[in-house]
């Protein structure tokens, strides 16, 4: 990291914090069918129990169905050119099991499938005491159009579904004494801020509840992006575990979020380093920027904010701002810099739509051919459909390649793969300024908060800021 800024951030980091209690620590996660539980979600899992035993911390873990031997993990095949099977199956519409591998998964023992990780989760909070239970969810979020803040959701295995609200009724079995920290990652998340506060209530809530989510309520993340099926996966949760146990990823020669040189790293440190160094297409929020984000009036805005680079979001802001060269450029070229981003996402994906016709054309016509003569490959999956193709494949994979169109459809084919990586890394890269943009608003948020909020308002921010910050034990 570079020194103008975790100079600042040293100080501000720099507090005295209260005794930390001992640390739980919850993992709930994978997909809610198994087209939707990417192998990735299962290795970020595992890795991430290894960091918390790292810290002589058994996790609780619950993914996908549990101990079942079901089917409950895919993988997205790599291959440069099609065999026999995996033509035939683009042709006849069974690409999707051609191209992945599937099993159940090897995390090994479990406690259980995640469907009943959540009466397992109340269960552990009534027992926690006056100790503290670290969750994070790895799987996948929904939006809803009525009320998100309430009813966003956590997808479980076999399609069940969690609410805003009906997490925060189970957040109630905590005692007064207990501490409870979460790291959302899914799409949607940011609302599960709400967590903070009294159910149906702007009250923060008695206990100790704080934590961090990779996106606003209104979000995709980046674990629904091409990266989930490929080995380039930065989630913020590989970004923020990373930090927080010191332990290195993607590539990383060593992880320094370490910001006020204490030897230990916060919760509020790895955020601060994922806000940083994460080239990914979150922008994650903690719950003392959501409580800002709720508090501020909107004709702050408009008032002078000269002070703003002194604090945390300033200094963090100005390091992304150097790294791209921001920092030398007005707000309109911000503006239009923006704008030609947004630009080359929108044209990447004009050209992954125009390909996708294309493939679609070509296939429906070496389609329509092959039928003539293989009227029975109508029927995929069907007992009749895998006795044709274990008698005559060669020569239906033969008469695909031989076919007038088979070129425009290989070409489309390669270039909707090839263009999508492009999208995701435009992305990214646009991202990148829309953090610099938030981070912005944030420290003008902060210095607007710290001078007009009431006393009242800036103990209850407070509150959220000591809870990120405490370190695990």
């Amino acid at each position: 990291m570079h020194a103008h800024w975790t100079f600042t951030l040293c100080a501000l980091f720099a507090l005295s914090l209260p005794t930390q209690a001992s640390t739980e620590a919850f993992i709930l996660g994978g997909g809610y069918s198994l087209q939707s539980s990417q192998g990735q979600i299962e290795a970020n899992v595992r890795w991430l129990r290894e960091r918390w035993r790292d810290n002589d911390i058994e996790p609780k873990v619950y993914f996908t169905d549990g101990d079942s031997p079901t089917l409950d993990v895919h993988f997205r095949r790599t291959r440069t050119t099609l065999d026999d099977w995996g033509l035939i199956a683009l042709i006849f519409g069974d690409d999707w099991a051609e191209q992945h591998v599937v099993r159940n998964h090897r995390l090994g023992r479990i406690d259980g499938s995640s469907d009943v990780g959540m009466a397992a989760l109340q269960e552990q909070l009534q027992d926690l005491g006056d100790g503290e239970l670290f969750f994070s969810f790895h799987g996948h979020g929904d939006f809803s159009s009525n009320q998100p803040l309430q009813n966003n959701t956590l997808e479980l295995w076999d399609n069940q579904r969690i609410t805003v609200d009906e997490f925060a009724q189970r957040l109630n079995s905590l005692s007064a004494q207990g501490r409870f920290r979460y790291v959302f990652t899914q799409c949607f998340a940011g609302a599960f801020h709400e967590l903070i506060f009294k159910p149906q209530s702007s009250e923060l809530r008695d206990q100790e509840v704080c934590g961090f989510s990779a996106v606003s309520a209104y979000d995709i993340a980046e674990g629904c992006s091409a990266s989930i099926d490929g080995d380039d996966y930065r989630d913020y949760a590989s970004y923020f575990f990373a930090a927080l146990h010191n332990s290195a990823r993607f590539g990383a020669a060593k992880v320094e979020a370490d910001l006020n040189n204490d030897g230990r790293v916060s919760p509020r440190e790895a955020h601060f380093y994922t806000l940083g160094e994460a080239v990914s297409s979150d922008v994650p929020i903690a719950s003392s920027e959501y409580f800002l984000s709720k508090w501020a009036p909107w004709l702050l805005r408009y008032l002078p904010n000269e002070g703003s680079n002194s604090n945390e979001y300033g200094a963090l802001a100005s390091h992304i701002a150097l790294r791209y060269g921001w920092d030398t450029m007005s707000a309109m070229e911000l503006i239009a810099e923006r704008r030609a981003q947004r630009a080359t996402i929108q044209a990447l994906g004009a050209k992954i739509d125009d390909n996708i016709k294309q493939f679609s054309e070509s296939r429906q016509r070496i389609l329509a051919t092959l039928l003539t003569r293989w009227p029975m490959m109508e029927y995929a999956r069907t007992q009749a459909y895998h006795s044709l193709i274990a008698q005559s494949r060669s020569d239906i994979a033969a008469a695909i390649r031989e076919h007038a169109d088979f070129a425009r459809l290989q070409q489309a084919h390669q270039a909707i793969d090839t263009l999508v990586q492009e999208q995701l890394t435009a992305e990214r890269q646009a991202t990148q300024l829309d953090k610099y943009q938030h981070l912005r608003e944030l420290a003008q948020t902060l210095e607007h908060f710290q001078q007009f909020a009431s006393s009242e308002e800036q103990a209850h921010y407070q509150r959220l800021v000591n809870c990120e910050e405490a370190p695990l034990r």
